[in-house]
């Protein structure tokens, strides 16, 4: 296939597989646009969108154990761990940053972050930039995946 035609073609895989997400989420039906956030997970590794696919299938991996998809959380946790890059060195995360990662983790914005620890949301803020940093995860998701991965939750 043409450069061309394959970036086109690749193009169109995301921009499906996102709309996909969308109507699926749309329509109230939290279990299928979770199957299609894996789905697009997987096209993004496919094209070589790592940072991507791991945030995708980060996200995916939290909602299906929140619908209880044991099969499908196991399924989303290999495909984690099959993108998992080797281990860097993080730096510690302090005992607060675990604490505001743990509430990422469980879907938490900034908001009930802030009223659940009593700080100020720019405090939980800084606290997330802190831990995507010392991390090298691109979201909240990306970074709450790797931390279950190297056992930091």
């Amino acid at each position: 296939m043409p450069p061309i035609a394959s970036a086109s073609a690749a193009c169109s895989a995301i921009s499906s597989t996102e709309d996909a997400v969308d109507l699926y989420g749309l329509a109230l039906a939290p279990y299928e646009s979770t199957r299609a956030r894996l789905a697009l997970a997987r096209v993004l590794l496919e094209l070589g969108s790592t940072d991507r696919a791991l945030g995708e299938a980060g996200a995916a991996h939290i909602a299906f154990q929140e619908l209880g998809a044991r099969r499908a959380a196991a399924e989303a946790a290999e495909l984690l761990h099959r993108l998992a890059p080797a281990k860097r060195p993080a730096g510690p995360l302090t005992r607060r940053e675990l604490q505001v990662l743990a509430l990422v983790s469980a879907g938490r914005s900034n908001r009930q972050i802030a009223s659940n620890l009593v700080v100020s949301e720019h405090t939980v803020h800084r606290h997330v930039a802190n831990i995507l940093r010392k991390l090298g995860a691109p979201t909240g998701a990306a970074a709450a995946a790797r931390a279950t991965r190297d056992g930091l939750l």
